[in-house]
This record gives C-alpha cells, structure tokens and sequence, in this order.
C-alpha cells in the first residue's frame, strides 16, 4: 500500500499544483465577471418577481372565464355549478393573494435597484 502511494505521488503533487493554479484563474475570472454575473442574477430574479406576477393575475382571469363558461352551460346542474364555484372562489383568492404579494416585492425589489444602483 505504502509502495501504491509512492508510485502515485507524481499525480498528486501534479494535482495539488493544478488546484493553485484554477484557484487563481478562478479568482481572476472572478474578479473581471463577478459584477455583470451578479447584474444578470438580479435581472433574472426581478423578471421572475414580475412574471409571477402577471401569471396569477393571468391564472385568476381565466379562472373566472371558466366559472362563467360552466354557469352557462346547461348540461350541468345547479348543485354542481355551485360546487364548481365555491372551489374555484378560493383558487381565485389565493392567486390574487400571490399576485399582490408578489407586485410589492417586484416594486420594492425595483426600488431598490433604482435607489442603489450606483
């Protein structure tokens, strides 16, 4: 076993000498792309805080686009029309719900960038 080392020192000393060296080439990519990595994070996030957004106001439309198009139908029965809209009532509430959380965090995440961009 001692001998297995021996024979596999040149690979490690090549390997400690390797890990030096991406350190530092990590640390000067770093260096030069960690500020427009971190604009593109930020960009990212407030794209997806706006996108939440607008999906649960866009969910919450149709959803209430399908409660009209049931009460209109007439195969269906008054038992199961209701029951269709209590369900769907509750759906609609949690969506506006998200979508008035999320607003606010996309404009207080917008105001932030604004106010502390520089």
């Amino acid at each position: 076993m001692l001998f297995d080392m021996y024979q596999s020192s040149s690979a490690i000393y090549f390997s400690m000498f390797m890990s030096i060296v991406y350190s530092v080439i990590f640390m000067y990519l770093m260096s030069y792309f960690a500020e427009k990595v971190a604009w593109c994070v930020v960009i990212v996030i407030q794209i997806g805080l706006i996108g939440i957004t607008i999906s649960a106001f866009s969910m919450n439309s149709s959803s209430i686009d399908a409660v009209e198009m049931t009460r209109k139908d007439t195969k269906q029965t008054t038992t199961s029309i209701k029951a269709y809209a209590d369900e769907q009532a509750s759906y609609q509430g949690w969506l506006i719900f998200t979508g008035v959380i999320f607003g606010i965090i996309s404009l207080l995440f917008l105001t932030c960038l604004i106010k502390f961009k520089d």
